[in-house]
């Protein structure tokens, strides 16, 4: 859904996608470390801006790209399935490039601080290819709850791999920004 929500904090920037970052995403999402670790993307840039186009169609999606304080682009994430009435979303497509992961909590918690604040999500869940260990550590470490792990969930690099599930509540957040505002301040 074509929206204007930027968030900014912690060193970094989030503003929405356009059509005119298809060719970064592409870019994005093809590096050698994010495969296996996400669904798999074309690297047609026309495909990403039909994606792109598509998207902006979508109720209850937001994407954005991450900018570091220079406003350099360095990844991508979304919150989607955005339920109003369940009072939950999805939070995902998550991707940075490498020498920006020193920063990973920032872009995740200004969408969590928005998501909680602003929009009244009640619960977020989402998912990690399970044997993205690094990132499934890193969710633990935020204060994320697993909920479960789903079997052969997803065909990726032709096999079927596992994913495991997590959610952030509301209930949750206020400890969550607590500890790591103080620790990215």
């Amino acid at each position: 859904m074509q929206h204007s929500v930027t968030l900014s904090g912690w060193g970094c920037h989030i503003r929405p996608v356009t059509v005119a970052d298809a060719a970064f995403i592409v870019r994005l999402r093809s590096q050698e470390q994010a495969k296996g670790n996400i669904h798999a993307t074309s690297s047609s840039v026309a495909d990403q801006e039909k994606w792109i186009q598509n998207y902006y169609d979508r109720e209850g999606d937001y994407y954005w790209i991450i900018e570091d304080i220079n406003n350099i682009p360095v990844g991508a994430m979304g919150l989607y399935n955005y339920n109003a009435g369940l009072g939950e979303g999805e939070v995902g497509r998550w991707v940075m490039f490498p020498e920006f992961s020193f920063n990973l909590a920032a872009p995740l918690l200004l969408v969590y601080r928005w998501a909680f604040e602003t929009l009244n999500v009640r619960r977020i869940v989402f998912d990690v290819v399970s044997t993205n260990r690094k990132v499934l550590k890193f969710h633990k470490l935020i204060g994320a709850r697993e909920t479960f792990l789903k079997a052969n969930a997803l065909h990726i690099n032709d096999q079927m791999v596992d994913m495991q599930w997590f959610e952030v509540t509301r209930e949750m957040w206020p400890s969550i920004f607590e500890r790591w505002d103080a620790i990215l301040a």
